[in-house]
């Protein structure tokens, strides 16, 4: 039994990444959750909203989107 996020993590880590959709992403504390799962290797984000607001977020927390997908809505 998982007691600790920290277990959680872990777990994730030992399966395959999950690809994780987004809607609204133009939210900083989503992408820097996502930007975390991806460098740990637990997930990787399909993002969408409004790119320009996406980006603008992501270089202010240094979240490289070049091989992430933003569906602009």
């Amino acid at each position: 039994m998982i007691h600790k996020l920290s277990e959680l993590i872990e777990r994730a880590k030992n399966k395959p990444r999950k690809k994780i959709a987004v809607a609204a992403a133009e939210d900083e504390p989503v992408l820097k959750a996502l930007k975390s799962a991806l460098e740990q290797g637990i997930a990787t984000p399909v993002l969408v909203g409004d790119k320009a607001k996406i980006e603008k977020i992501a270089k202010a927390i240094d979240f490289d989107l070049s091989d992430i997908q933003i569906v602009h809505n």
